[in-house]
């Protein structure tokens, strides 16, 4: 559910992307859209969301 709400929203991970972009905005909105993702940071949130919404 958190990708799908972060997927279109300006982050810090895509704001430089956004900024540098000359060329071939396509490609930076597909890269959005459909990047798969993931750190120890976001596998950790992920594994404990549930979590944090209960609390």
């Amino acid at each position: 559910m958190w990708n799908n709400v972060r997927k279109c929203k300006l982050t810090a991970s895509n704001f430089g992307k956004i900024i540098k972009r000359k060329k071939n905005p396509d490609g930076l909105l597909k890269q959005m859209l459909y990047s798969n993702f993931t750190s120890k940071a976001t596998e950790y949130g992920r594994q404990n969301e549930e979590i944090a919404v209960k609390e």
